[in-house]
């Protein structure tokens, strides 16, 4: 005879969610069985699909994804993406000559 966890971990494999995934809900968020089997996974955006303007000073130097931009400027997509958050741009702004990264997400283009 099958555990309650056991029944709940079928569940959650028959929902796309991986056992691993599961058992860590389970045991280290400690989720009750069923939602670690039912809650969906959060998707996380691509890095592909997030539209970037890096600017030195007041002049674009580039635009299009972190890769375009990153291969553009010889740097690293993952530099691209750190240079768009709080943290990035706040260590810029002792640089001489600051680079500064905009990040464009699909809710901005609604706007318009």
């Amino acid at each position: 005879m099958e555990t309650t966890r056991e029944y709940w971990r079928k569940i959650a494999l028959e929902n796309g969610i991986h056992a691993s995934q599961f058992d860590g809900r389970f045991y280290s968020r400690k989720m009750s069985a069923q939602e670690a089997a039912t809650r969906p996974i959060r998707k996380r955006k691509n890095r592909n699909q997030v539209e970037y303007a890096v600017y030195r000073g007041e002049e674009m130097v580039a635009m299009g994804t972190a890769i375009e931009c990153a291969e553009e400027l010889g740097v690293t997509d993952k530099y691209i993406t750190w240079m768009s958050t709080p943290s990035g741009q706040k260590r810029a702004k002792k640089w001489k000559n600051p680079t500064t990264v905009v990040k464009f997400d699909e809710e901005d283009d609604d706007d318009e």
